[in-house]
C-alpha cells in the first residue's frame, strides 16, 4: 500500500475483497442518488449522500478505527 510503503503511514491492512466493487458503489443500487443527476459526477459527496460510515465499517468489522 502506498501510504505505507512510501510515507511510513501508521495502515491497518484489510482484505481487497472488502472493498472491491460492490460495496459502496451505485452498481445494483436503485435507491442511489446523485448530487448532480445529469452533471459532472462528485463522487465524495454522495458517498456521503448514500452510505454511513459507521454502518459500512461496522459491516466491514472495522468499526473500532472510527
Amino acid at each position: 500500500m502506498y501510504w505505507k510503503r512510501r510515507l511510513g503511514g501508521h495502515v491497518v491492512e484489510i482484505p481487497r475483497k472488502w472493498v472491491e466493487e460492490g460495496h459502496c458503489t451505485s452498481i445494483n443500487r436503485k435507491n442511489y442518488r446523485q448530487v448532480q443527476p445529469g452533471g459532472q459526477r462528485n463522487l465524495s459527496a454522495e458517498i456521503d449522500l448514500n452510505f454511513d460510515i459507521a454502518e459500512v465499517a461496522k459491516q466491514l468489522g472495522i468499526d473500532h478505527l472510527l
